[in-house]
């Protein structure tokens, strides 16, 4: 029977708690989120622009290709508004997919998006058209602006 040292052992069970202490900060990352919120001077318009990425994450323990992870990217979009605001319809706001950079920007067909300064909070409610059909978008709802990446 083989037999493992106490020295061993104990580096097994402190890796163990590792592992089980990091699964519990996942919960902390996983859901959708909005990150890289900045806003620009478009040239040569003038006109204000808000940009942002709005993405979802699945939780738990992930391995990448950077190593392990406690969250895994579902889905992303960029996000980019024109103007003052605080209320955006669809004719300031377009859209690209992480997932596919080849496919050009996209404007939703319906709904809107508004911006709350003062409470730091976005509310993304729109429609998008996917081959032909009307659907809601899989970013829509109420988030914290986050600035930083």
């Amino acid at each position: 029977m083989a037999s493992i040292s106490v020295k061993a052992f104990h580096g097994m069970k402190k890796f163990a708690l590792a592992l089980f202490l990091l699964s519990f900060t996942s919960l902390a990352f996983a859901g959708s989120e909005i990150r890289l919120w900045h806003n620009y001077t478009h040239q040569p318009s003038g006109v204000v622009h808000f940009s942002f990425s709005i993405a979802d994450y699945k939780r738990g323990l992930f391995w990448g290709s950077c190593g392990p992870s406690t969250r895994s990217l579902k889905w992303m979009y960029w996000i980019d508004i024109a103007g003052a605001g605080p209320t955006y319809g669809p004719e300031k706001i377009k859209f690209r997919n992480d997932g596919n950079l080849e496919l050009p920007e996209q404007s939703p067909i319906s709904g809107e998006i508004k911006v709350d300064t003062k409470k730091k909070r976005v509310e993304i409610n729109l429609q998008v058209q996917e081959n032909g059909t009307l659907r809601d978008f899989e970013g829509n709802g109420s988030f914290a602006i986050n600035e930083r990446s």
